[in-house]
């Protein structure tokens, strides 16, 4: 004997199977997946560093929690910010994916360095017989390590900029004056 269902009872048997499969994921899965989870300047959602400081809350401080030894890349952004709206021809993006990819070792390299700095140094801060002489190595090895990471920031940047035709330079330099003039409420561009 053949039964048959009707359409309405066949949609809320589905309907009743996706919701307690639906329950059953959100009882095992996370509610919000670990590389979009929210942690400290970086909300939730957000993919990157430009995405973060020019997407979607578009005016929060700016802030120089993001970067390499701190939580992302090289300190405050990677420096190509300026790259933001331009065009890069295939040739081009090929050229600025190899410059950064040729310099990511090093930096990656001096952000470890700096991030044991930075613990040796909160260590310190926090022991019972503060070594002021220590303290001061200590703060003048983190300051090193972060000028030299800036030098090669800027370094890459402008071997980037080079890259750049000259509308496209005249692209990020006009931006660079609305900028300046205080469009959007604050500073967008690395190069100044």
């Amino acid at each position: 004997m053949t039964a048959l269902i009707s359409p309405t009872l066949l949609r809320a048997a589905a309907g009743a199977m996706l919701i307690t499969a639906g329950a059953a994921f959100a009882q095992t899965a996370p509610a919000t997946p670990p590389a979009a989870a929210a942690t400290p300047g970086h909300p939730a959602g957000h993919d990157s560093v430009l995405e973060h400081r020019h997407g979607a809350h578009h005016g929060g401080p700016e802030g120089m929690r993001r970067g390499m030894g701190m939580e992302m890349g090289m300190g405050m952004g990677n420096g190509m910010e300026f790259l933001r709206g331009v065009r890069l021809s295939d040739a081009q993006r090929d050229q600025v994916f190899t410059l950064m990819h040729q310099q990511a070792p090093a930096m990656r390299d001096k952000a470890k360095a700096l991030g044991k700095t930075r613990q040796e140094l909160r260590a310190l801060a926090l022991s019972p017989q503060f070594d002021e002489a220590r303290a001061k190595a200590l703060s003048d090895g983190l300051a090193a390590g972060l000028a030299d990471m800036a030098m090669t920031r800027a370094r890459t940047a402008n071997a980037v900029w080079q890259l750049l035709t000259p509308e496209q330079k005249s692209q990020v330099e006009a931006r660079r004056a609305r900028a300046d003039a205080g469009e959007h409420g604050h500073r967008h561009l690395a190069l100044r």
